[in-house]
């Protein structure tokens, strides 16, 4: 039940994120530039996850699954909050 319950949070969270994010990066960057971004971007988010998923594998194994899965849920949420794309809604230029 708490399974479901986080992941069905991280899936609307991961939405809304890409819905705010995508017309940011379509707008600030060069115009030559899109594609550079779109590869970055792709990088460095599809990247991290099997640096998660092996940690968070490895800390289950050390301590115990239930401990892998609070580890997970610990650290996505409070990304929104550390994150620099909150003040773009609020930049102005």
């Amino acid at each position: 039940m708490i399974f479901c319950a986080g992941t069905t949070g991280l899936a609307a969270g991961v939405t809304t994120l890409s819905v705010l994010l995508r017309p940011h990066r379509q707008q600030e960057p060069p115009p030559e530039l899109p594609t550079q971004v779109r590869a970055s971007v792709r990088s460095i988010s599809w990247g991290t996850i099997p640096l998660g998923s092996l940690l968070a594998g490895l800390f289950a194994q050390l301590r115990e699954p239930r401990a892998g899965l609070v580890l997970g849920a610990g650290s996505a949420l409070p990304a929104p909050w550390c994150s620099q794309v909150r003040h773009c809604a609020t930049s102005t230029k």
